[in-house]
């Protein structure tokens, strides 16, 4: 059975083409500047493991056939990341369990307070909780977490206007919208093979929630990734012009691509 790590949307907050049918800088005519909001599905030994639901999740278990889902991870509680939350509730009719996630305390709070129909039980006992809160503190961040029996390290990453959360799992790692690591999480990524990394500050000089491609090539000096899959794609990031743009071992991430694990 294959075990891989597949994007299912490798967008910015906006997606490609953003609302409006707005491409930007990207051509409409290339398949691969089609970006849904950034996650992306863990598959071992017929468990699936997601990492966030935005909005356009439902469609992404609809284009790549997700007919379960056994845990969630949330990078944290913006909404590209998360309002796509409802639509765990089909998974959790056919499976009668609530389905377990895991982030760290303000995420969880966070989606608890915005959508408390997918954490509590209705007072009339008709609508279930579909979720099954697990939270994540520093005792858990750079240590292997078992998830489904799935090896996951989490660590901690700054997106400046709130912590987010990235995984290694095995020598491939994941780490969605932030705009800097400490020497704690760099370590924690230190010897992995490949790198899924938000590049969406692209080429700018100065880094605001989202981490630039000068500042990945920076952090990979330290890493040591073999390759860069750079991700959080944007309206200005057209596939082909960015494949040439970037250097050695970097490349542009697309919806679908797998990586075997």
């Amino acid at each position: 059975m294959s075990n891989y790590i597949k994007i299912l949307g490798c967008g910015n907050s906006m997606g490609v083409p953003a609302a409006g049918n707005i491409w930007g800088q990207c051509n409409p005519k290339e398949p691969k500047n089609i970006r849904k909001r950034a996650s992306i599905l863990i598959k071992k030994d017929n468990k699936n493991i997601v990492i966030d639901t935005g909005a356009d999740f439902r469609a992404q278990t609809l284009e790549y056939n997700i007919n379960h889902i056994d845990a969630v991870i949330y990078s944290h509680y913006h909404g590209d990341h998360c309002h796509g939350i409802d639509d765990l509730r089909p998974f959790f009719r056919e499976s009668k369990k609530a389905i377990p996630i895991y982030s760290d305390l303000d995420t969880i709070e966070n989606l608890s307070e915005r959508f408390p129909y997918c954490f509590k039980e209705s007072l009339d006992g008709f609508y279930k909780a579909i979720v099954e809160p697990n939270i994540w503190t520093n005792k858990h961040f750079g240590y292997e977490q078992n998830i489904q029996g799935i090896s996951i390290t989490p660590f901690i990453q700054d997106h400046l206007s709130c912590k987010s959360i990235g995984v290694r799992v095995g020598d491939i790692a994941y780490s969605t919208d932030f705009a800097s690591l400490d020497e704690f999480s760099l370590n924690c990524l230190k010897g992995i093979n490949t790198w899924i990394a938000d590049g969406a500050g692209y080429w700018d000089d100065e880094i605001f929630v989202h981490c630039t491609i000068k500042q990945l090539i920076k952090y990979n000096e330290i890493i040591g990734a073999k390759r860069v899959i750079v991700t959080d794609l944007s309206t200005r990031m057209d596939y082909k012009k960015l494949t040439n743009e970037l250097p050695e071992g970097f490349e542009p991430a697309y919806d679908g691509l797998i990586i075997n694990l």
